[in-house]
């Protein structure tokens, strides 16, 4: 259901943006500490933003590329309160609030 989702959502956001022939939609399924399952949609080559849309504590939240040192991070945008996914490999963690003071769901793992 949640892949479905997350699908359907990068579906519709796809409908109505210019496609590129080279964009390249990415679907990456975390498993989180506690068996939390944290689905995410890289949405790469839509220039000048890089985004992602993730399924968390129930809703759908888009997020925006922003500067990382090192590995990824993305920061959520509009009424989404303010989630940050940051990650490096296969390895993520999601955090509360642009200061990344509250870990919201720790030892994610890329699943295959």
């Amino acid at each position: 259901m949640r892949n479905v989702a997350i699908g359907a959502l990068a579906s519709l956001f796809l409908t109505g943006t210019a496609l590129a022939e080279d964009l390249a939609a990415i679907e990456v399924n975390y498993r989180c500490d506690g068996g939390v399952d944290l689905p995410v949609v890289f949405l790469n080559n839509l220039s000048p933003d890089q985004l992602a849309v993730a399924l968390i504590e129930g809703r759908l939240v888009t997020m925006r590329q922003a500067v990382s040192g090192s590995g990824i991070r993305y920061v959520a945008v509009g009424d989404a309160a303010p989630f940050v996914l940051r990650g490096k490999g296969d390895d993520a963690t999601l955090y509360r609030g642009e200061d990344e003071a509250e870990e919201v769901l720790t030892g994610c793992k890329a699943r295959e």
